[in-house]
């Protein structure tokens, strides 16, 4: 199975305006054994590749290719369409230069629910709280960029780095702490004779936390309310702090936590002590986004 000669350009191009999409069509003409397959046929050189830029207008590329018998089984023709204009662009012949694909979303979650909008402890009427606890469709705004890569710029240290991680500075307009990496995949291609990954970063953005009266004080920490069943013990010796078990109006240790407030003493035995103190832990380690180069695509 084999291409006879060189194939040849038949005539001039063709051009047409459809809807404001420019095209161009050129014939090329192959002699062939008798044998020779269609796509050997329609991919011989030199009659131009798909996403080819045409030689006259950059702005134009090959967008399909036919191939048709003639009366000769050994010749055929390979019809080679050029296209381009307002609504039709060309995808870069390296994969890598290829635009970059952004998508905005929201993800929902059920949550447990602790405070109710104005901050307030949801609690029952004398102050315990509700077992099993309330909860909430609680809603994330997520932002999926999906972009092509070369070979040496992704690797399983580099998902580590930043999967599951909060940014460390701002991040398409959010402030430090409030965008959590939730995952990054990448899947390797072959385009245009390049071998390259095809890589997406996901994001979740949380910009609101709640109240929380000391510790981490943003977003993607843990909020916890600061409760116990022990309390401060003050000895003779200064500085040295112990603990002991906070009792009940009998004298009895108390089986269930109690809100504590910052000082560790319960919140029901201080005079004008809001009721429940919020404690915040940082779970997730920072990362600077920014060297992914997210922002600039």
């Amino acid at each position: 199975m084999a291409i006879v000669g060189t194939p040849s350009r038949k005539s001039d191009r063709s051009h047409f305006l459809n809807d404001g999409v420019i095209e161009e069509i050129e014939v090329w003409q192959v002699f062939t054994d008798g044998s020779s397959t269609l796509p050997e046929i329609r991919d011989a050189s030199p009659i131009p590749a798909y996403w080819s830029r045409h030689p006259d207008d950059p702005a134009l590329y090959v967008a399909s290719k036919r191939v048709r018998p003639t009366s000769n089984p050994e010749v055929w023709h390979v019809e080679v369409s050029y296209s381009g204009g307002l609504y039709s662009q060309p995808h870069p012949d390296n994969p890598i230069e290829r635009e970059v694909e952004l998508e905005w979303s929201t993800v929902e979650t059920v949550e447990n629910i602790d405070t109710d909008i104005h901050g307030a402890p949801i609690q029952n009427v004398v102050g315990e709280d509700f077992d099993p606890p309330p909860t909430a469709l609680r809603g994330y705004t997520a932002l999926t960029i999906t972009r092509n890569e070369l070979l040496s710029e992704f690797s399983a240290s580099k998902a580590e780095a930043f999967c599951h991680h909060v940014n460390k500075s701002a991040f398409f307009g959010a402030p430090p702490h409030t965008v959590l990496c939730k995952s990054i995949m990448a899947k390797r291609i072959y385009t245009n004779q390049i071998r390259h990954w095809r890589t997406t970063y996901e994001f979740l953005f949380k910009l609101d936390q709640g109240q929380i009266h000391h510790g981490y004080q943003f977003p993607w920490g843990l909020r916890i309310a600061n409760k116990g069943k022990r309390q401060p013990k003050l000895t003779a010796t200064p500085g040295v702090l112990t603990w002991e078990a906070i009792k009940d109006a009998n004298g009895d240790a108390i089986t269930e936590p109690v809100c504590l407030g910052l000082d560790g003493f319960p919140t029901s035995q201080q005079v004008g002590s809001i009721p429940t103190f919020w404690l915040g832990f940082q779970i997730y380690p920072e990362a600077e986004f920014s060297v992914l180069g997210l922002e600039q695509s």
